[in-house]
């Protein structure tokens, strides 16, 4: 209490001792140091102590230099003006600043903004206020020493700190600096990629995070890369972790098996004897089928992991054994979930009638891969053009020559007209469903039904376009071009003179296309109505109108 009211009248005395030396000092001698100071703030410090306490003067001097605010007196010092405009500039003076304003969050936060530093020089307050500590974390690192530590519990926070504390030299790291990578990491740690290449070397930080993420040992150190317990803890968190391992770990059965089991896939890395381990492998096809690629030929000769593999992906039929392809169970299920396996399949369950079957029920153009005796059963030729019409292509000789298959397979796809023989092009019923289903299987049929005008009908309305494939007699049938530019306006080019005379038929082809137009004879190209369809379709069609001026 003594000490107390002693300062508290040692700074009154000094107050009323300033307050006379500036009532001394000649308006002369102010207005002197007041252009002193603009010319070189340095020059405060020779200034009376009474006029270092003038806060014009203080304020002129450290803008010319704010190192002068050393020189202040208390006055100045307490000024907030005064204070703001040396931090401004120079952050480190916040230490300058007298205690009531080290706890201003406005100059607080100017100055560390400056110079993450000057966060040691702010009240103890301040220290632990995010926007404040995270400011100047972000001009430097070294501002992490004089934060409160529990801000770390902030992951934003955290995330900004590690980048910062990544681009450190090795002298100035501290324990805190661990610490708080450590806590990133834990809850990212990916966020390992930013820590820099010391604690990158870190096998505590390390392990820590690729407990959180396996992919964290791609930003590990080398030695650290090479340490089977990090190793060992990456894959069991991720399983393709163990592509960033720097070791050789493919021979590490328990290794091995931890990284299969999250990703079958890294049975890749494994040595020769592990792809002949058939528990790892049979666990890897477990988890990725396609791991049976990579499998040894023991695993894959093995029934079980074979076929829990194709459950999986019937595809992988491909990989195994001689004995396994030519094994109709195995083939069953491998086509049961993908019916291309079958072209991996040997030749007896190709020429298996039971799979075959449910093949093609799957896939029509599967046909392909079945034996050649099967390519020519009825049943499954006409199973599978029904599913797919393309499956005429791949059909016997035989097949592709019977009337019910052919018809099957244009009811189906029309375009498989073409692979059918001369005698049914020429037929008028196989060909009537060929156009019904595309009218461009028009251009597959004989000669004399492209001359049948209900075909021909039949074609147009299906595809305006193939009227181009009809014969030249019925480029006159007024129906058969009416129906053909219904769909497709453009076919109006290639109707009889004629009928590019006839207003309807003109009509229905602007409405389709306005650029029919440029087909219409004169006469209907300079009709007003007709002329207007066109445009209301397509304002270029304006180019091909004769309109006279009138």
């Amino acid at each position: 209490m003594r000490e107390k009211r002693e300062r508290r009248e040692r700074e009154e005395r000094e107050k009323k001792e300033r307050e006379r030396e500036m009532a001394e000092a000649s308006p002369s001698a102010r207005q002197l140091v007041l252009s002193a100071v603009r010319q070189s703030g340095w020059a405060l410090e020779d200034a009376p102590a009474c006029l270092r306490d003038d806060v014009e003067i203080v304020l002129e001097a450290v803008r010319q230099s704010p190192g002068a605010l050393q020189f202040a007196g208390a006055t100045a010092k307490n000024s907030p003006l005064v204070i703001l405009e040396a931090v401004r500039q120079d952050g480190s003076l916040l230490r300058y600043a007298s205690e009531a304003l080290k706890e201003d969050a406005q100059i607080v936060l100017e100055a560390v903004s400056q110079d993450g530093g000057a966060l040691q020089h702010a009240g103890q307050a301040l220290r632990a206020q995010r926007e404040i500590v995270r400011a100047a974390v972000k001009q430097g690192a070294s501002a992490l020493e004089y934060t409160c530590i529990t801000i770390c519990d902030d992951p934003s926070f955290l995330n900004e700190a590690v980048i910062q504390i990544g681009k450190m030299a090795k002298s100035e790291l501290r324990l805190m600096h661990e610490v708080i990578v450590l806590r990133a990491v834990a809850r990212d740690g990916k966020m390992l990629e930013h820590a820099g290449w010391v604690l990158q070397n870190n096998p505590q930080i390390v392990l820590e995070a690729v407990k959180q993420s396996g992919v964290a040992l791609k930003y590990a150190s080398v030695q650290c890369q090479g340490d089977r317990t990090i190793v060992l803890e990456a894959v069991r968190q991720k399983g393709d972790a163990l592509k960033y391992a720097s070791e050789n770990f493919g021979n590490d059965a328990g290794i091995m098996f931890e990284a299969v089991r999250h990703d079958g896939l890294m049975l890749r890395f494994a040595s020769e004897a592990i792809r002949n381990n058939s528990e790892i492998v049979l666990q890897a096809v477990r988890r990725s089928a396609g791991a049976l690629e990579h499998a040894g030929r023991t695993p894959q000769s093995n029934r079980d992991i074979v076929l829990a593999a194709v459950r999986r992906d019937g595809k992988m039929l491909r990989f195994a054994s001689y004995a396994l392809k030519n094994d109709a169970y195995i083939v069953s299920e491998a086509v049961s979930n993908s019916a291309g396996a079958l072209q991996y399949a040997g030749e007896a369950p190709k020429n298996d009638q039971q799979i075959v079957l449910r093949v093609v029920e799957q896939d029509g153009n599967m046909l392909r891969h079945a034996g050649m005796t099967l390519r020519d059963d009825l049943e499954i030729v006409l199973r599978a053009v029904k599913q797919n019409g393309c499956a005429l292509h791949y059909a016997g000789t035989a097949s592709q020559n019977d009337w019910q298959v052919v018809l099957a397979a244009v009811k189906q796809d029309g375009r498989m007209l073409r692979y059918a023989s001369e005698a049914f092009k020429n037929d008028s019923e196989i060909v009537l469903e060929a156009v019904r289903q595309n009218g461009g299987a028009l251009q597959h049929a004989s000669e004399a039904l492209k001359n049948d005008s209900e075909i021909v009908l039949e074609a147009v309305k299906q595809t305006g376009g193939a009227l181009i494939h009809a014969s030249d007699a019925l480029l006159d049938h007024r129906e058969i071009v009416l129906e053909a530019v219904r769909n497709d306006g453009e076919m109006l080019s290639i109707a009889a003179e004629s009928l590019r005379d006839e207003p309807e038929i003109v009509r229905a082809a602007v409405a389709q296309s306005g650029y029919a137009l440029r087909h219409a004879s004169k006469r209907l190209r300079s009709d007003l109505s007709i002329v207007q369809e066109a445009i209301r379709e397509s304002d270029y069609a304006l180019r091909y109108a004769l309109l006279s001026p009138g």
